[in-house]
């Protein structure tokens, strides 16, 4: 049995799929590049957050979407780097929301992992500006509860 390693632009179209997904803002949208078995670890350490299977990230989705509207996330594609042997892409990049609270920004750096086709993705190492994320969302979720009341 021979195994093939997917190459460069296969993985970078799935990097792309992943990045695109997120401008759906939608759990269909985040698990349709993602293998069945997919882990999802927020970075850093210090948000102290559980790695996320399918399962759970579609939970957390459910759980946040109606607080961010027009969702974008925008790679930096000169930044992007590519490890064909090892079926992994990185992507540097910053997303943009509207809350309740007013804009939402952040920066991101994603690990993806890739299956052996190279077409979905089995690992996902998110790093997040923890500042921002630790500090509005909160926020954001006490005030759409004070006005859904």
């Amino acid at each position: 049995m021979t195994i093939t390693t997917p190459d460069r632009q296969t993985l970078l179209d799935t990097a792309t799929s992943f990045s695109k997904s997120y401008d759906e803002w939608t759990v269909e949208g985040a698990l349709r590049v993602r293998t069945s078995d997919c882990m999802h670890q927020l970075h850093p350490a210090s948000m102290n957050r559980p790695c996320m299977s399918n399962q759970d990230l579609a939970a957390y989705l459910a759980s946040v979407n109606r607080l961010f509207q027009n969702y974008r996330v925008h790679v930096a594609d000169s930044e992007t780097v590519v490890d064909v042997e090892k079926r992994t892409v990185v992507l540097h990049a910053h997303g943009t929301a509207d809350t309740i609270l007013g804009p939402f920004k952040n920066e991101y750096i994603f690990i993806l992992k890739m299956d052996e086709t190279g077409g979905k993705i089995q690992r996902i190492d998110e790093f997040v500006d923890s500042l921002a994320v630790l500090g509005l969302v909160p926020r954001i979720k006490e005030e759409w509860a004070k006005n859904s009341s």
